[in-house]
């Protein structure tokens, strides 16, 4: 499995070396989209608007979110809850990081 950092240094990279052989950054978004679309599927189920879980378990991205929301580390968050990997956790993270005003709205649905 591809690791979230190592995906990220990956697009970092690959975005300067589009740029440098002139590639249009349209087509890279493009792609880039693509690609996040997979990664969601990927690590997340979505079940509706107002229930997505990580992926093989049963536990909410509201869960992890909401430990991350209140300065726990992600080492500490797979520790509370061991059906999680660390790898599930930084994907969580980065997904809400990625797509924070509309995870914000989502989890203002469940308070």
């Amino acid at each position: 499995m591809m690791s979230i950092l190592f995906y990220n240094i990956f697009q970092e990279g690959l975005t300067e070396y589009l740029r440098k052989i002139g590639v249009q950054l349209h087509f890279f978004q493009v792609v880039y989209q693509i690609i996040s679309i997979n990664l969601q599927r990927f690590y997340f189920d979505f079940f509706n608007d107002d229930d997505i879980r990580i992926k093989g378990t049963r536990v909410g991205i509201e869960t992890v979110l909401a430990d991350y929301l209140n300065a726990t580390s992600p080492e500490e968050i797979a520790v509370r809850h061991p059906v999680l990997t660390l790898e599930q956790v930084y994907a969580t993270i980065t997904f809400y990081l990625k797509n924070q005003y509309e995870i914000d709205q989502y989890i203002h649905r469940w308070r």
